[in-house]
């Protein structure tokens, strides 16, 4: 919701600088409580025993690379396309982000990782 009221603060102009700094904040905050841990819980979750401090260390490399390339391609897109295409983007990427992570993760709250490993194998 805060990248889709940023797009709109620098789309149509509506909101003060100050607005523009709650929103940011107010997106900050809310990643860092809920999807923000979720990357580092699945990195650590996903990937099988014998392989998995292999496995988290790639993953945890191409993690920052993405990270590397939002921080590169923000600048490009709001040069070309403009601020509020910037954050749309953002904000729709953060929905499919959600909707993946509410329809295909499945829920490890009291499992071991042994357990969560046997969910990802079929039979």
């Amino acid at each position: 919701m805060s990248f889709i009221l940023l797009g709109a603060a620098f789309k149509f102009q509506l909101f003060s600088g100050s607005l523009i700094l709650l929103f940011t904040l107010l997106y900050i905050a809310f990643f860092a409580m809920t999807l923000g841990p979720i990357v580092w819980v699945v990195i650590a979750e996903i990937f099988p025993t014998r392989i998995r401090g292999r496995a988290m260390a790639i993953a945890t490399v191409a993690l920052w690379l993405a990270d590397f390339a939002v921080s590169l391609t923000f600048p490009v897109i709001a040069d070309k396309l403009h601020e509020s295409f910037a954050f749309w983007l953002y904000a729709g990427m953060c929905l499919i982000n959600f909707v993946f992570i509410w329809a295909v993760l499945p829920e490890t709250k009291g499992k071991s990782l042994e357990e969560i490993e046997r969910c990802w194998v079929k039979p």
